[in-house]
Formats: C-alpha cells, sequence, structure tokens
C-alpha cells in the first residue's frame, strides 16, 4: 500500500466490528478456542478492531496499522458478575483501544507524526491520560458529562460559551439518517479533565488532570429532517484549537473516521463477504479476515484516488505484472466515443481505478458526476483477480513452451 513519507502527518482510525458464523454452527467443534459468543449469548463470533492508518493531508490509505482479533470464551462469566467497574483497564476488552495505539506506534516510521481518532466508545480516561506523547496526539468524541478542573461538567462549562461559527457539511445516507446538506454551528475551548473519583484507586497511576481542546459540533433544527436526531458531536483533542480554522481541521479529520465504516462494508456483507466462508475452524477464519483487511484497504484506496487528486502512481496498489495486465484490459474496456477512454495518465492509480471500475460493472461516463463506490470497486478488483491468475497461468505455460523448443 502506500508508503508513509518521512516526517508526515499520518491519522490512525480505530473501531471495532462482531463477525457472525451463526452459519457454521455445526461445521465448527463446540471446543474452537478461537469462536466465542457476541454479547447475546447465542450468535457465533469473533471481534475484530483495526487501525486503519491515512495520511492526514489527503486522506488516502496507507494500511493497516494495528490489528487486535478475539472472542469471548463460552461461558464467561458477564460483566456484573465479573464486576466489571472495579477492573483494571488491562482486564477490559476496553484495552483494545490502548494496545491499537501501542502498535500504532510502533508501526509509525520515525519522525512522523500521528493522531489517533476514535468514536463515543473510546472517551475513557485512562486512554486519554496514557497514549498522548511526543509524536501522538489523540481525537475522541466525548461520550460523558466529565467533570472539569474549574468544578464544572463539561455541559455547564460548553453552555457558557457562543457558537463562533457556522458551516455547511455533507451527510451520507444510511439507515440511520438520511442524505442532506446539515448546517452546523460550532464552538471550542481548552479543558482540563479530572481523575473521575469514583474509580481513582485504579487510577493512581495517572495524573490527576489532562489538558485537551474541545471542538463542539451541534446541528442546526432548521437542517433536521423530521424524526431524525441532529448530529451533534463533542471532540477531544491533544491538538491546540485556538481558530476558526483550527476547528475546522478537527470536524474534517473526525468526519474521516467514517472511511473506517466502509472498510467494515467491504469486509463484509457488500464487499468481500467473509462472514459466508465455510471455513471449518475459528482460526483459519481470522486469517482469512486478517488477509482480507489487505484487500478491503487497496478498495478504499481505489475508492478515494478514482478523481485522480493526487495523482498517485499505480504501484502503490498493483506491482509492475499487474499494471502490465491491467494495460490489457485497458484496451478491452475502452469504447470509441471520447466519454468511452480512460481519461487518466497511464499507469497512474486513478487510471487502474477507472479499469477496475469498468470491470465492477460501472458504465464508464464522467466520473466526477456518477463516481464508482467501494462496491463496485469490491466486485471490480475480484474479477480482475481472477483473469489476473489465468493471464499469469498462460504466460507461465507459453514460457515454458518457449523455454522447451530451445
Amino acid at each position: 500500500m502506500t508508503p508513509q513519507q518521512p516526517g508526515e502527518h499520518v491519522l490512525v482510525i480505530q473501531d471495532t466490528s462482531e463477525l457472525n458464523y451463526n452459519h457454521l454452527n455445526g461445521l465448527l467443534k463446540v471446543n474452537d478456542l478461537d469462536i466465542g459468543l457476541l454479547s447475546d449469548n447465542k450468535s457465533t463470533e469473533f471481534l475484530i478492531h483495526p487501525g486503519l492508518a491515512i495520511r492526514a493531508s489527503t486522506g488516502a490509505p496507507l494500511g493497516i496499522s494495528s490489528l487486535d482479533i478475539w472472542n469471548r470464551k463460552i461461558g464467561s462469566p458477564s460483566r456484573k458478575e465479573r464486576d466489571y467497574t472495579k477492573q483494571p483497564i488491562e482486564d477490559k476488552e476496553s484495552y483494545k483501544w490502548i494496545s491499537s495505539a501501542e502498535q500504532s506506534k510502533a508501526w509509525l516510521a520515525p519522525g512522523s507524526r500521528m493522531t489517533l481518532i476514535g468514536d463515543q466508545e473510546n472517551d475513557i480516561f485512562e486512554y486519554l491520560a496514557s497514549v498522548p506523547d511526543e509524536r501522538t496526539d489523540i481525537l475522541v468524541r466525548s461520550c460523558w458529562n466529565k467533570k472539569l478542573s474549574t468544578g464544572l461538567l463539561l455541559d455547564q462549562e460548553l453552555e457558557q460559551l457562543p457558537w463562533q461559527a457556522a458551516l455547511d457539511l455533507e451527510v451520507k445516507g444510511n439507515d440511520k439518517r438520511s442524505q442532506r446538506t446539515a448546517r452546523l454551528q460550532l464552538k471550542w475551548t481548552n479543558i482540563e479533565l479530572v481523575k473521575p473519583s469514583k474509580r481513582k484507586y485504579l487510577l493512581a497511576k495517572y495524573p490527576d488532570q489532562v489538558k485537551l481542546s474541545v471542538v463542539e459540533v451541534c446541528e442546526h433544527p432548521d437542517s433536521v429532517p423530521q424524526g431524525e436526531e441532529p448530529i451533534h458531536w463533542r471532540l477531544f483533542t491533544t491538538h491546540e484549537v485556538n481558530t476558526l480554522e483550527d476547528a475546522l481541521l478537527i470536524v474534517k479529520w473526525y468526519k474521516w473516521r467514517w472511511f473506517i465504516e466502509d472498510l467494515f462494508r467491504v469486509l463484509k456483507t457488500k464487499g468481500l463477504e467473509v462472514e459466508s466462508s465455510q471455513f471449518g475452524t475459528g482460526m483459519a477464519l481470522k486469517k482469512l479476515v486478517t488477509i482480507c483487511l489487505a484487500e478491503a484497504v487497496k478498495i478504499l484506496a481505489l475508492r478515494q484516488e478514482r478523481l485522480g487528486t493526487n495523482n498517485y502512481d499505480a504501484d502503490l496498489v498493483f506491482d509492475q505484472q499487474e499494471q502490465d495486465f491491467l494495460h490489457v484490459l485497458n484496451k478491452e474496456m475502452e469504447g470509441e466515443t471520447k466519454k468511452q477512454q480512460n481519461p487518466y495518465r497511464p499507469r497512474s492509480l486513478a487510471w487502474a481505478a477507472w479499469i477496475v471500475a469498468v470491470l465492477g460493472g460501472w458504465t464508464p461516463t464522467d466520473m466526477t458526476k456518477r463516481p464508482p463506490g467501494v462496491i463496485t470497486m469490491s466486485r471490480g478488483l475480484k474479477y480482475f483477480t481472477q483473469r489476473y491468475s489465468g493471464w499469469k497461468a498462460a504466460l507461465l505455460y507459453f514460457q515454458q513452451i518457449s523455454n522447451n523448443s530451445t
């Protein structure tokens, strides 16, 4: 995938996804240690928590910087039974956020910087207090109404501040939200979170206070569709936020958190369909998911560069022999009219994305008006891999014939 550049700033987006393998009940062994149950104690599953690394400047995927895969053991005590609130972070599933951060720090190239991005589940005092360092910043959506060093709660502190700016944000539609242009209001300030008093005995090794900036984003009622909740984010970050430009950059980066949702969508039912596998062991399923994550990142990279915005070369995703085959396919895919011609520089990533999109069923037209999405790219890359395997086998066959004849 895309290599890190010396001294560049990298965003690492973390999140968790459950993979359901109920259809394999009866094939998987009951005592398979690599398969467990979902929180409903019924569904066969395991969980993944990857770190998706992207360029802070362009959003271009760099690869997977960390990966935790685990399953809840069958017969394990519930949260209530093990008194979850009194357990140290190292004994909780929540430790995945810190584990991912440490793995990503080891992955980060010397001289580079990183900002770790997480949703509301990531709002954990131990994480906020221990993960940032001289090369690592954090960006976390607040979940709890935390107490500040001023004696006020976060709600009370922010209520005292006027809205300082407004912006429009294009919202992608899904099962929970309508696609729309959301009108947002912004405010920002600097705060100090204090150590939660109820867990002080568990937090003895952590500092009493954590200095952060907070950016609040709230959708204006006029743009909220009837029956839906407004967008409302409170974003904690170790980056300094003193100007509108600073605040807008934080909002932009948090919006890019949606890339990991696309990663899971490609990995599961809408793309690589890892949950449909027929493997008979949990370990084999986990290995398959690990391999498919790398493929899913390629699909995201093709989607991101479909307009040729960054003029990346195709060798960020395809090796030279694969690009040779893309040349063969390009001649097959192109039509006679200008709209049916690949408009991008040969051997650029946008040129490759155009070919893959056509393979995936996209009709050649103006890429800016009806661009192909991750599902089209997923389907196209699958067809490319199949045809490339046949082409490579044919080359090998004719090479052997040529060698034998000489």
